[in-house]
């Protein structure tokens, strides 16, 4: 996404264990460098970069190439780096309301919106990867491809 933003494209990242229910520019402002899910309760929130949009400004740009740099290390994670760059530089961010979606430690926000359809995505982030299945099953978010296609990714 680095490339993109730095050619001035804006980009709505997404981890794969990310589940998007309605379209997602309808609930962006569109109008920050950084928008997307956030952690925490505190100011500043900790930015998501497994759920951000992005807009391609230099200031982005600039906490991009800084972060990207940070992460040639071996064993770097990117969202402590990339916080502690925006922070640094004060990037313009704004952080979804935990009402519309999030992931865990948010239910209670959204897990009662989720039926009635105000909840519009869901991340399982804080998930170890055994347990990311059981909590899309719980919410009723898990459909294999066979049970969508009725085929299988099997060869025969």
């Amino acid at each position: 996404y680095q490339r993109r933003v730095h050619g001035g494209q804006h980009v709505l990242f997404l981890d794969a264990d990310t589940v998007v229910l309605r379209d997602p520019f309808r609930f962006f402002p569109q109008a920050h460098d950084f928008e997307g899910q956030c952690h925490g309760l505190r100011q500043p929130h900790t930015r998501s970069t497994g759920f951000m949009y992005l807009r391609s400004t230099p200031q982005t740009v600039e906490v991009m190439n800084r972060t990207l740099l940070q992460l040639a290390q071996p064993g770097a994670s990117d969202q402590k780096p990339f916080n502690a760059v925006a922070d640094e530089l004060a990037l313009d961010s704004w952080c979804l309301p935990r009402e519309v979606g999030g992931g865990r430690g948010q239910e209670a926000a959204w897990g009662p919106r989720l039926p009635t359809g105000g909840v519009w995505f869901v991340h399982a982030d804080g998930y170890r990867t055994p347990a990311k299945l059981p909590f899309f099953k719980k919410y009723n978010l898990w459909h294999s491809f066979a049970n969508l296609t009725g085929r299988s990714l099997r060869k025969p």
